[in-house]
């Protein structure tokens, strides 16, 4: 297993809250071999994104699936009438327009820190360098500019 994953580039235009990243993060990082089925408990899903209700991550799927991240639910019938586990058919990564997440971010960071690097992720070319300003990072993903990141953008126009 490769020790990333891809992501569509405009998962970070959706304007997801930081803990549907986490899930859609989660979910991706279950890819194999461009099999864009994943089975996986919402509890599972819950424990690997530091959620603490398993509600939350229902809800948190649904809004997914309806703004096409997911583009189907399933939840197969076992042989006893039991309901199995839920399959989620994820919307695949084209061939252009994706980025590269290392598997073992997930647990590593919260979700603020996560929108931040996948931002730095989509932003690095193949030469390592990357094409935003910090002006288009403080224009994307700070809501309310902070007195540190005015004194840097001052000091950096003189």
């Amino acid at each position: 297993m490769m020790p990333y994953f891809r992501m569509n580039n405009d998962i970070l235009d959706l304007g997801l809250t930081p803990n549907e990243i986490k899930v859609a993060v989660c979910l991706y990082s279950c890819v194999f071999r461009n099999h864009y089925s994943v089975q996986i408990k919402q509890s599972k899903i819950a424990k690997k994104c530091g959620i603490k209700k398993v509600e939350t991550v229902s809800k948190i799927i649904y809004k997914l699936q309806k703004l096409g991240v997911i583009e189907r639910i399933e939840r197969p019938l076992k042989s006893n009438g039991w309901f199995g586990t839920y399959v989620y058919k994820l919307k695949s990564v084209a061939i252009r327009g994706y980025f590269k997440v290392y598997r073992n971010v997930l647990g590593k960071l919260s979700g603020v820190q996560l929108r931040m690097y996948l931002f730095v992720c989509r932003a690095v070319t193949k030469k390592n360098d990357m094409w935003n300003s910090f002006n288009d990072v403080r224009y994307h993903y700070c809501k309310k500019p902070d007195r540190y990141a005015n004194k840097l953008m001052s000091k950096k126009k003189e």
